[in-house]
């Protein structure tokens, strides 16, 4: 079910430009795209089916991931089962604060337990960080991988709509 909402929300809004003001003379467009890169903590406590269903969201959205998994975690399977492109190891928390300004992912999402000195780490670089347990609504879990960018064009003049232009 979750790989079905994943696939019908990519097609009908996020691989779409939309305006969904439709303000006269001005275009609103929202338009979505995959983040350049996610970093998966699977932390202890980290459930196989939450970090599954973590993995095939950001695999829909055609983000780039890597996976840091805690020594403690429960994923053995899972990570002996990702394709040979998404880099993967086990670290400490102190191991991932050691190479977290250098890696610079674009967000890091967490399945499980997040150390207290980890969080702060994470908050001091910044990375945005999302925490939330993953859901089987596509239009909510897809956001985890994908960058909202807005665009707005006015083309009124002084409150004159006027003709478009095609390039317009």
């Amino acid at each position: 079910a979750a790989a079905a909402s994943d696939a019908h929300e990519m097609t009908t809004y996020f691989s779409r430009v939309h305006d969904p003001t439709q303000i006269p003379g001005e275009d609103n467009l929202l338009r979505y795209q995959p983040c350049h890169h996610v970093l998966v903590r699977l932390g202890e406590g980290a459930q196989p089916r939450a970090t599954a269903r973590c993995l095939l969201a950001l695999a829909a959205c055609g983000s780039s991931l890597s996976v840091s998994a805690h020594p403690e975690a429960s994923v053995g399977a899972i990570l002996k089962a990702l394709p040979a492109s998404v880099e993967h190891s086990r670290e400490t928390d102190e191991a991932l604060i050691e190479r977290l300004s250098a890696c610079r992912p674009d967000r890091i999402r967490s399945i499980g337990a997040l150390s207290d000195a980890l969080r702060l780490a994470i908050h001091a670089v910044p990375i945005p960080l999302v925490e939330r347990p993953p859901v089987d609504n596509g239009r909510v879990e897809l956001l985890t991988g994908l960058r909202e960018q807005s665009l707005t064009v006015a083309y009124h003049r002084y409150g004159n709509l006027g003709l478009r232009t095609p390039e317009n």
